[in-house]
């Protein structure tokens, strides 16, 4: 199982990519989720999927088990926000930022 989640206060590119990986993944049958600290923001709802897009509240109340954490778009682990303490399972990280950490295993 993989959960999808992006920066706080996301944006367009975040969103996308998100939504993105959510159809190529579920597109070869694999268990989704996407999360995000934050709320999408009502202007990226056109883009497919975004009502698939659950806080953290959601999960804090119906949590799952994963086998990874995608992080997209965000350079630091800290601008996942409290996704990152929901989920001890390995994170794989893809950002543009120079500013990446590297804080995925």
């Amino acid at each position: 199982f993989y959960m999808l989640t992006v920066h706080v206060r996301p944006d367009g590119d975040a969103i996308g990519s998100m939504v993105a990986f959510y159809e190529a993944l579920v597109g070869q049958g694999k268990t989704v989720y996407m999360v995000v600290d934050d709320v999408v923001p009502e202007k990226y709802s056109f883009l497919r999927y975004t009502d698939h897009i659950h806080d953290v509240a959601y999960f804090e109340t119906n949590p799952v088990d994963i086998d990874m954490l995608m992080v997209l778009d965000a350079s630091t682990y800290e601008r996942i926000g409290k996704v990152g303490a929901l989920w001890s399972a390995p994170i794989f990280n893809i950002d543009h930022h120079i500013s990446n950490t590297e804080f995925a295993d």
